[in-house]
This record gives C-alpha cells, sequence and structure tokens, in this order.
C-alpha cells in the first residue's frame, strides 16, 4: 500500500501542470449527471427568446434606419453645421450606451449567479442542468473562482464605462469646436469686409472708456 502510494504521488509530480486537479482537495464525491438536452433547451431558449429579435432589430436598425438618419443630417449639415453635429453627438451618445446597458444587464445578472455560489459554497449550484458529468467542489475551490470572477466582471464594467464617456466627451468636444469656431468666424469675415467700420467702432470704444474716467 504504501509503495502504491508512493507511486501515485510520483506520478502525480510528473504530470503537467495543466493536467494536474487543482480541485482535488475540495471535491465532496457528489456527482451531477450530464443532462445535455435540457442544457441545449435552455440554450436554444436563450436564443430564441433573447438573440433571435435582437438580430433582426440590429438588422433593421443598421441597414434602414442609420442612412435614412445620416441623409438627415447631411441636408442638415448645408443649413446649420453647428446643429448638425450636435444631433450626431447625441447620436452617438445613446448608441454607444446601448453596449455599455448591456455590459450592466449582464454584470448584474452574473452577480445575482455569483452570490448564490458565495452563499451555497458549492459549484455546480443545487440542481444545476451540466452539459457535462461534473463532480461537485465546495469550499474555497468554489468561493475563490467566484469572487475573482466578480472581480473581473466589475473590472469590465468599469472599463467600458470609462471607454464610453471618454468617447462621448469626444463628439462633444467636435460639437464645442463648432459652437466657438462659429462666432469667430464671423467676427472674422465681418472685419474682412468692413474693416472701416471695425476701426471706428473701436475708436469710440476708447473714446467712451476715456471719457467715463
Amino acid at each position: 500500500m504504501g509503495e502504491r502510494a508512493i507511486s501515485h504521488q510520483d506520478d502525480a509530480a510528473r504530470m503537467p501542470w495543466y493536467r494536474r486537479d487543482v480541485f482535488r482537495a475540495c471535491k465532496t464525491g457528489e456527482v451531477i449527471e450530464a443532462q445535455p438536452f435540457a442544457y441545449r433547451l435552455r440554450v436554444a431558449g436563450f436564443v430564441i427568446a433573447v438573440a433571435a429579435p435582437l438580430l433582426v432589430a440590429s438588422n433593421w436598425f443598421f441597414k434602414t434606419w442609420i442612412p435614412h438618419y445620416y441623409a438627415e443630417l447631411d441636408q442638415l449639415a448645408k443649413i446649420d453645421p453647428v446643429l448638425s453635429v450636435r444631433k450626431f453627438a447625441e447620436f452617438a451618445s445613446l448608441l454607444l450606451l446601448a453596449p455599455v446597458l448591456v455590459c450592466v444587464i449582464v454584470v448584474l445578472v452574473a452577480t445575482v449567479r455569483i452570490s448564490r455560489v458565495l452563499r451555497a459554497g458549492r459549484w455546480p449550484l443545487p440542481n444545476a442542468k451540466v452539459m457535462r458529468r461534473t463532480e461537485v467542489v465546495a469550499g474555497r475551490c468554489a468561493r475563490v473562482p467566484a469572487a475573482l470572477a466578480g472581480i473581473w466582471l466589475l473590472a469590465c464594467m468599469f472599463a467600458a464605462w470609462s471607454s464610453y464617456v471618454r468617447l462621448v466627451a469626444m463628439f462633444w468636444d467636435g460639437w464645442l469646436d463648432k459652437v466657438v469656431a462659429r462666432p469667430a468666424a464671423v467676427v472674422a469675415l465681418r472685419s474682412s469686409q468692413y474693416p472701416a467700420a471695425d476701426f471706428d467702432i473701436m475708436m469710440r470704444l476708447h473714446h467712451d472708456v476715456f471719457a467715463s474716467r
């Protein structure tokens, strides 16, 4: 028996790290049998309920609505360039907000599942449907990966929000540049067309300032 145990230890020592069972010490002996039909039924239900309507809506949005909206912006840019840039900034802000909201929803759903794992202290959860025969692990082997997954999801959500704020700020900076540049362009055009009138206005302002002292 002792020689057999030593041989098993030697085999484990020679085994590559990627083939070692790191959850061996936390296994409870409980096994959840594979239920591929129920698992695939859940996946198919999710696709039909969420992915299919989203695919149809995105196809209409990107192929029909956006070209029509861009055509309207091109017509508006000929009349009021500043208003056109503002409407584009508003549109881009709302469009970029959609994936951020999806990310937030995914994180909230995952947070609920992670909290259940932390409370139960086991993985998979009771009554879970699995694709393959899975041994249940408990204790730190279930809680530590769940906590790390939660931290990673929060970091991803923070990165998505930071990217969204930066992109929105970039679009609105373009609108502010247009707003600031338009009065400057009007003043420059007026000065180039009526330099004598501007010189007369400037001299009158100086005269009023010195007269008030």
